[in-house]
């Protein structure tokens, strides 16, 4: 989606005849050379002249249900009940369990509860990359706890923010992380605690997928 406003705004073309987003740059692509399809028959979709003046919104409509009944038809027979359901698709694969014997100091312990344990110093252990351990926290599988962790952004109507959940579950000396119910995504629990003082943890954050 931002590669596509981008390609609206570039000033070295002739200006989209619509409003891409209602944004910060919303003056200047509002009305901005809104008469020039009426110039050019090429430009006008299908080369139709009945569809100048529709709305953008119509157009690109038209264009993303005719491709979804095109797949339909082609991959699945037009049987839609035959098409699978994903959650969630996209953004980082998935780190292997092989990638634990490359954690320095990385204590982990599978009790009904899987808990990972990094090590308290720099002298007892070196720290993760950030990546592969993020990759290697939410698991082989992709799932909601997958997207919300490893998703390089967050977006809020029409802005991008920084994902601030990778922050948190960056690694760090003494940093523990418990995840429960880890192979049902919809009971999984995902929590982080750090050293609050030397004999005992306090718990940061607690994450969970809240069903409907």
């Amino acid at each position: 989606m931002q590669h596509f406003l981008l390609l609206c705004q570039l000033r070295s073309q002739k200006p989209v005849s619509f409003v891409p987003s209602p944004d910060e740059n919303f003056e200047f692509c509002f009305k901005k050379d809104s008469l020039w399809q009426s110039e050019d028959l090429e430009a006008i979709v299908a080369h139709d002249i009945r569809n100048h003046g529709r709305q953008i919104k119509n157009i690109l409509d038209e264009t993303h249900n005719g491709h979804i009944a095109a797949l339909t038809t082609d991959v699945y027979g037009s049987d839609e009940s035959v098409i699978p359901f994903w959650g969630y698709f996209g953004g980082e694969p998935a780190a292997s369990r092989d990638y634990l014997e490359k954690v320095d100091g990385l204590a982990l312990s599978e009790d009904g509860t899987t808990t990972f344990r990094l090590s308290a110093s720099a002298s007892q252990g070196t720290l993760p990359d950030s990546d592969p351990w993020l990759r290697l926290l939410v698991g082989e599988t992709y799932s909601w706890r997958h997207a919300f962790v490893i998703s390089n952004a967050f977006v809020q109507g029409n802005k991008f923010y920084d994902n601030p959940i990778r922050s948190i579950f960056a690694p760090a000396h003494g940093m523990i992380v418990e995840i429960s119910n880890a192979w049902g995504p919809a009971k999984t629990v995902f929590s982080v605690k750090e050293k609050h003082h030397p004999n005992g943890f306090m718990s940061r954050l607690s994450i969970l997928k809240c069903w409907k």
